[in-house]
């Protein structure tokens, strides 16, 4: 066995546009603040503060909801929620002004883990790539964190940045059938 190279692709504009940084930042400090508010909620292992907190949720795809809330796996759910609180690190002193503004001022990225090329098939785009090797842990480069951040708070989207990965989307465990969420806890 060897290490892995972990790492993020994102393709976007060579200059970012100006006209949508108001609404990347609208769209940081909605993901911020829901990431605030959930922390507590679940350490606190309260089931139904969990899933009304799931309301809102900016990751969760309306469609993802086929089971009731007395159907959804309690643990499996905070797993899940940790998993993404810990991905996107540390959001108590965060603003979505100053991670918006980091991305801007360090795109392209010119960082020890990351590369860049014009898109040859667009060239006002580039493809970059952010990562580094590893035994599993996640990456600590510069390149990989600012693309990480960047992609689970949203914000590259609106400022026609896409970056590749597949945990930007939170899923709802569902207990099987006649189980309930008490035999779980």
């Amino acid at each position: 066995m060897g290490a892995d190279l972990i790492g993020y692709f994102g393709k976007g504009p060579k200059k970012l546009p100006q006209r949508a940084v108001p609404a990347a930042i609208a769209e940081a400090e909605r993901r911020l603040e829901w990431l605030q508010r959930a922390r507590p909620i679940v350490e606190s292992r309260e089931h139904a503060a969990v899933i009304d907190l799931l309301r809102d949720c900016p990751w969760l795809d309306p469609k993802q909801l086929p089971c009731t809330a007395a159907d959804v796996d309690s643990k499996q759910l905070y797993f899940e929620i940790e998993h993404l609180l810990d991905t996107v690190g540390d959001v108590t002193d965060l603003t979505g002004e100053q991670v918006v503004k980091a991305f801007i001022e360090f795109w392209p990225p010119h960082f020890r883990d990351t590369a860049h090329v014009v898109d040859p098939d667009c060239p006002d785009k580039l493809i970059v790539f952010a990562g580094e090797h590893s035994w599993g842990d996640t990456p600590t480069g510069a390149g990989f964190q600012l693309l990480n951040q960047a992609g689970i708070l949203g914000f590259a989207a609106v400022l026609g940045v896409w970056i590749e990965a597949a945990f930007f989307s939170l899923r709802i465990p569902c207990l099987p059938k006649g189980e309930s969420h008490e035999s779980t806890e």
